[in-house]
């Protein structure tokens, strides 16, 4: 597993999943401006419309490395605007409300939870190329997929290269079936929730089937060295 070398840091915080709300901490570090932007994006891979995922985002603060709070404002109606303050460092926290199951952008429940990154993360627009982590904090018998890599010694910490790579890497957390197999070897799963009773061997051959007939549109221009798909029923 790689090593950590990252600017920009994510904690979800799924301490509360039957309320459908979680929280999110995101840590800016080589901070040099007198003002941090961070917005979120009104689109999400695979779902070319038009979304409002600001919408159910709350409670939005921030605070330097101190621990000290920073004024935070408002500037349109996907972005924010903190007052750095000199600090070096930031942390912006803030809720989810996610019960969107139909539009696959982010669900949270007792049984698992969903999160399409562009509908969850926030983001410094003149920093989507850095590097940055994810660190899920959830109920310890939920098991975790995504096809990002995994923190060496850390399995609850994802990596990504940018912010582009994280919103095309949907993470799936909770109680679900994985199915797992190679194709040009490449590592693939497929990640079902909710699933009905179902042959596992049979349905991971039939999906190695067509994944290998089709790989090689699958994997042309992939941004990860694994693939990961969530189905749910």
């Amino acid at each position: 597993m790689p090593q950590s070398s990252t600017l920009i840091e994510y904690t979800v915080r799924l301490t509360a999943p039957q309320t459908q709300s979680f929280e999110v901490c995101m840590r800016v570090r080589n901070v040099s401006e007198a003002q941090v932007n961070v917005a979120l994006p009104v689109w999400r891979a695979g779902r070319y419309s038009i979304l409002n995922p600001a919408g159910t985002l709350s409670q939005l603060s921030a605070e330097n490395d101190s621990g000290e709070a920073l004024r935070v404002a408002k500037i349109d109606k996907t972005t924010w605007q903190v007052e750095t303050a000199g600090s070096s460092e930031i942390q912006v926290r803030y809720s989810i409300y996610a019960n969107s199951l139909g539009d696959r952008t982010r669900h949270v429940d007792h049984s698992h939870a969903f999160l399409s990154g562009a509908t969850v993360f926030l983001y410094v627009p003149e920093r989507r190329s850095d590097p940055l982590s994810v660190r899920i904090e959830a109920p310890t018998d939920w098991k975790l997929s995504c096809s990002l890599d995994k923190l060496e010694g850390d399995p609850r910490t994802l990596l990504s290269p940018s912010y582009d790579v994280l919103i095309d890497s949907p993470i799936e957390i909770g109680f679900h079936d994985s199915l797992q197999f190679e194709v040009e070897g490449i590592p693939h799963e497929i990640v079902l929730w909710n699933a009905p009773p179902f042959d596992k061997e049979r349905l991971t051959l039939e999906f190695a089937e067509t994944s290998d007939r089709t790989s090689f549109v699958l994997l042309q221009g992939s941004t990860t060295d694994r693939q990961a798909c969530c189905l749910r029923q």
